[in-house]
């Protein structure tokens, strides 16, 4: 517990030296806008993986161009096949302090997405640096206390259902849908 509140003030002040003095200021967008998406999840079994591949399918069907950032901490536990538009990583990618170190975690934050969703129900650091830094328009994810950087959440912690990372990204859509934009 100590560690990881450790390992949280170390990317804190990392992700500051990173940040622009000027915060930028995230503009709601409604779902039938969005056209580019990009999506972070944390792998921690096929399962997982199975379930956001159905909420990719459904998106693009939809019409909707979705980019994957998957994070798999155990590479040789969880199997990882290439799909088109989805980027795997594991700790390798990242300084002992959870900040981005690679060229591929470097090309997901600068995509200009107009929607990032988080999917990090886990409280991963890794992930929290790439939602944080990411340059997308809007970001949307679980309430979770180490997101409290994502200006819209939805509360998964007083469902009694548990939630999938598919009925999670579900969840998120239909809350964005109910928003009246002016």
């Amino acid at each position: 517990m100590i560690w990881k509140s450790i390992k949280r003030r170390l990317a804190d002040k990392a992700i500051k030296k990173q940040l622009p003095d000027k915060q930028p200021v995230f503009k709601p967008v409604a779902w039938s806008a969005v056209k580019n998406i990009g999506l972070i999840f944390q792998a921690d079994d096929p399962i997982m993986i199975h379930g956001v591949e159905e909420l990719v399918e459904i998106w693009q069907k939809q019409g909707k161009q979705v980019q994957v950032l998957v994070y798999i901490s155990d590479p040789k536990k969880i199997p990882f096949e290439n799909r088109a538009h989805w980027q795997p990583c594991s700790n390798k990618d990242f300084t002992s302090a959870g900040v981005p170190k690679t060229e591929i975690i470097h090309q997901f934050i600068q995509q200009p997405f107009d929607l990032l969703v988080d999917l990090n129900m886990t409280g991963q650091i890794r992930l929290y640096t790439v939602s944080v830094l990411s340059k997308a328009t809007f970001k949307i994810g679980a309430d979770l206390s180490i997101n409290k950087h994502l200006p819209f959440t939805v509360d998964i912690s007083k469902s009694a259902e548990s939630y999938t990372v598919f009925k999670l990204g579900q969840n998120l859509v239909e809350q964005l849908n109910k928003i009246q934009f002016v």
